[in-house]
């Protein structure tokens, strides 16, 4: 019985190290950008800041966190909804802190790449 009980027990240390060992795979590794033939040409050279998967994952956490508003309360999440193609839904002008009203809906993040610049996004200081 007690070897049974010895058995028992390094199986599941085992069967618990096998599922330890199990990763998830890595979604970032394979994302890579291709301009549809139609497309114009970008103004953004992507060469000069090539994504990788530490800068997905750097750049989520930043879009997601509150701390780069003036009070800490709002991301660029907030306005920039994705399952809303980027935008702030179902609102004519976009929210900002203390829920003052700015002065146009949050733009659609999607096409960034074709923009000049990046610094008219967003105004979270209203």
């Amino acid at each position: 019985m007690q070897k049974l009980l010895c058995l028992l027990c390094l199986v599941a240390v085992f069967a618990c190290n096998k599922k330890q060992e199990e990763q998830k795979p890595d979604i970032y590794a394979s994302i890579r950008f291709e301009k549809p033939f139609y497309f114009p040409e970008t103004h953004y050279n992507i060469n000069d800041n090539p994504p990788t998967p530490a800068g997905f994952k750097l750049g989520k956490a930043l879009f997601y966190d509150g701390l780069l508003s003036r009070d800490g309360t709002i991301s660029c999440g907030t306005c920039h909804q994705q399952p809303f193609a980027f935008t702030h839904h179902e609102h004519d002008v976009s929210h900002g802190i203390d829920d003052k009203l700015g002065i146009r809906n949050a733009p659609s993040l999607q096409l960034g790449r074709w923009r000049k610049s990046f610094r008219f996004f967003c105004r979270t200081t209203y």
